[in-house]
């Protein structure tokens, strides 16, 4: 019988969380622990062989710690290599991207103005756009785009001079959903977005319940993508 249990040693971290274990195929992962309770900074690529045996390799560290970020996969390949786009958890509003073949960073695109850095709800579209819907401290509901065609990449952060898109907004007094939290995201068959959230709406008699919200994908005229909600 082959011994499947490994110890933080071999390892190199004792805990992971759910959402920072990415897959890359059935027997690539690559994995983000926690530091301080609150920031990625070093990741790891295991690798399982034919007979489940693992390895652990630290991959790049990242050029900033980040605070929480949402991972999101962008440009998989059939051999599972991947871009992996950190969305937030830095201070500048800036994301990260993991080059999951060449093993480097890059910088992109800032977070719009006002919104948190962290702990947000992205989807990859696609692969045309990555939407970020966050819920602010009056529970009003936003999200915006990143436009993956042209998305600028940089190794100096100073360099990034494009911006993420506010193309939602639904306010607290309209949708009437009380003790609102949003956590996850999913692209439909139908093309639409559904966010999976729990909350209390109006006239509910139970405190609280899982909640899914479904967005249409609406192409402008002008090239911009919106979204509205249903």
């Amino acid at each position: 019988m082959i011994d499947r249990t490994w110890s933080p040693k071999t390892l190199g971290f004792s805990e992971i969380y759910f959402q920072f274990w990415i897959k890359l195929n059935e027997y690539r992962h690559v994995v983000f622990p926690l530091s301080d309770e609150a920031f990625l900074e070093q990741g790891f690529l295991l690798t399982f062989d034919k007979d489940w045996r693992l390895t652990s390799k630290p991959i790049s560290k990242m050029p900033n710690r980040l605070m929480r970020p949402t991972p999101v996969m962008v440009n998989k390949s059939w051999s599972g290599d991947c871009d992996i786009f950190m969305i937030g958890g830095d201070e500048s509003r800036c994301s990260l991207k993991y080059d999951t073949k060449l093993d480097e960073w890059t910088w992109l695109p800032k977070l719009p103005p006002g919104c948190p850095i962290s702990c947000n709800v992205c989807v990859n579209y696609m692969g045309r756009a990555i939407f970020t819907f966050t819920v602010d401290g009056k529970l009003n509901i936003k999200a915006a785009v990143m436009y993956l065609k042209n998305v600028q990449s940089e190794r100096n952060k100073e360099d990034i001079v494009q911006e993420m898109e506010w193309c939602f907004e639904r306010k607290a007094e309209d949708h009437k959903i009380d003790r609102f939290h949003i956590k996850c995201a999913e692209v439909m068959n139908d093309g639409s977005i559904a966010v999976i959230a729990r909350g209390r709406t109006s006239g509910m008699k139970m405190q609280v319940s899982t909640i899914v919200l479904r967005f249409d994908v609406v192409h402008n005229a002008n090239g911009k993508i919106t979204l509205t909600m249903r």
